[in-house]
């Protein structure tokens, strides 16, 4: 067994808070290692590629789960992601779906009882271990573009 399929065994066994406490431990973690030094090539690489603006925001985390479909395939079903963390500009989420960058998506997060939706683009995505984790940025729908 790799040490990926032990990390996730161990996580699927998790409740939902234990996961944000996990999340929580490991970004500290990260931030700890970040802050002196060391740093993988694989990750040097990785964030070589990764533009810098996308953390640029404060990011506040909150895991909450959405639905969200395809805005220009509506006759598709619905699907559930879960928010993962919200900038001013975007939010980054986790699905069981593939998608591609530049896929336009609504959003409806799953405790607003007034159903109000959220147009999104999805500018990278990332598989990890069967699931996708997206980054979406925010798009303002004028009365010109709704149909």
């Amino acid at each position: 067994m790799s040490s990926k399929e032990k990390v996730l065994k161990i996580l699927e066994g998790l409740s939902l808070n234990e996961l944000c406490e996990a999340q929580s431990c490991i970004n500290d973690l990260i931030t700890r290692l970040e802050k002196n030094g060391a740093t993988s090539q694989k990750k040097a690489d990785d964030e070589a590629r990764i533009p810098m603006e996308r953390r640029e925001q404060e990011r506040f985390y909150e895991i909450f789960p959405c639905k969200l479909e395809r805005a220009d395939k509506q006759e598709e079903a619905t699907f559930e992601g879960t928010v993962v963390d919200i900038s001013k500009t975007g939010l980054r989420l986790k699905i069981n779906k593939k998608l591609e960058a530049g896929s336009v998506l609504v959003l409806s997060p799953d405790y607003d009882r007034i159903y109000k939706k959220i147009f999104v683009e999805v500018v990278r995505v990332k598989e990890f271990m069967g699931q996708y984790e997206i980054g979406v940025k925010h798009i303002l729908i004028n009365d010109n573009t709704k149909k």
